[in-house]
C-alpha cells in the first residue's frame, strides 16, 4: 500500500486553471501546471452558510488561477502558500456570494506573504500557508464575516469537519458555478503518518478511502476546513495536497500548528 501511495500522491495540489494536464509526474510539475478545482461528492452550500470563505483570482507568471481562502479579520485573508509563493502579479479577493463570478465584495491584495520556509518535495508540501492583506476593509454583513482560528495545539481527530469551495465535481467535470461543501472525517495522526511517513504535525488528514468519496481538489487549494471547537466553528485547516481527487484522504495545513506564524502576520 505504501508503494501505491507514493506513486499516486503526485496527482494533487490544488491550484486552479484554464487547461488540464493529466500526465504530471511530480508535485513540482503540478504546481506549475494549469489545473482545475473541485469538491467531490459534495452538495450545494446554503446562502451565507460560510460567510468567511473567499474565492481568489490569481495572476501568476502571466496565467490565471483560482484558489480558495478564508477571511480572518477586516483586512486579512489566509490561503495556501503554493497558491501565491512565486511569480504572483495580482491577487483579487472575491466574497459575499455563493457564486464566485458575482461577488458582493471585491478587492486586490496589497501584500502577499507566503511562509518563509514553504517548500515542495515529490511527496508533500511543507509550511503551506500564506497571508494576504487587503487594500480596503471588508464591510461585515450576514454573508461576510471573519472566522475564529483553531487554538495552538488543538486536535480535531475523530470529528467530522466540513470543507467548501468552487470548481469541479469530478476529475473530468466542469467547474461549479456555485459554492459546494462536503463533510470529511478527520483521520488520526498516527494512521495518517503510517500511510504518509513524509508528513508531520503541520498536516491534517481528512477524508476516506472510498473511491469517488468526499474530497476537495485542484483549485480548492487554500480553502477552509471548518471544525467544531467548544460548540463553535473554527478554521482548522487549509486545503493543501493529496491523491487524485476522487480517491483517498486529502492533506490540509494544520492551522493550530501555525498559529504563532498566523498571528504574527496579522499585525
Amino acid at each position: 500500500m505504501k508503494v501505491l501511495i507514493a506513486l499516486c500522491l503526485v496527482a494533487l495540489a490544488y491550484a486552479n486553471p484554464i487547461e488540464e494536464r493529466l500526465d504530471l509526474k511530480t508535485l513540482d510539475d503540478l504546481l506549475l501546471a494549469n489545473n482545475s478545482s473541485y469538491i467531490v461528492s459534495g452538495q450545494r452550500a446554503a446562502k451565507c452558510e460560510f460567510p468567511s470563505i473567499v474565492s481568489l483570482s490569481i495572476i501568476k507568471n502571466g496565467r490565471g488561477f483560482m484558489c480558495g481562502g478564508t477571511l480572518l479579520d477586516a483586512t486579512h485573508v489566509i490561503t495556501a502558500a503554493h497558491c501565491v509563493a512565486s511569480g504572483v502579479q495580482r491577487v483579487t479577493i472575491n466574497m459575499g456570494s455563493l457564486y464566485a463570478r458575482y461577488p458582493k465584495f471585491v478587492d486586490i491584495a496589497s501584500n502577499v506573504q507566503a511562509h518563509e520556509s514553504f517548500y515542495v518535495t515529490a511527496k508533500a508540501l511543507h509550511n503551506d500557508v500564506a497571508m494576504l492583506t487587503l487594500y480596503k476593509p471588508v464591510p461585515f454583513a450576514d454573508c461576510m464575516q471573519p472566522i475564529a482560528l483553531a487554538s495552538p495545539g488543538e486536535s480535531f481527530e475523530g470529528q467530522t469537519c466540513v470543507t467548501a469551495g468552487w470548481g469541479k465535481t469530478g476529475w473530468t467535470m466542469p467547474v461549479s458555478e456555485v459554492l459546494r461543501k462536503v463533510q470529511l472525517p478527520i483521520m488520526p495522526y498516527q494512521e495518517c503518518h503510517r500511510i504518509w511517513p513524509h508528513i508531520g504535525h503541520e498536516h491534517i488528514c481528512a477524508g476516506t478511502w472510498m473511491r469517488g468519496g468526499p474530497t476537495p481538489c485542484q483549485g480548492d487549494s487554500g480553502g477552509p476546513l471548518y471544525c467544531k471547537s467548544k460548540a463553535q466553528w473554527v478554521l482548522a485547516g487549509l486545503v493543501s495536497f493529496g491523491l487524485k481527487c476522487e480517491f483517498g484522504p486529502a492533506l490540509y495545513t494544520n492551522v493550530a500548528y501555525f498559529r504563532n506564524w498566523i498571528d504574527s502576520h496579522r499585525l
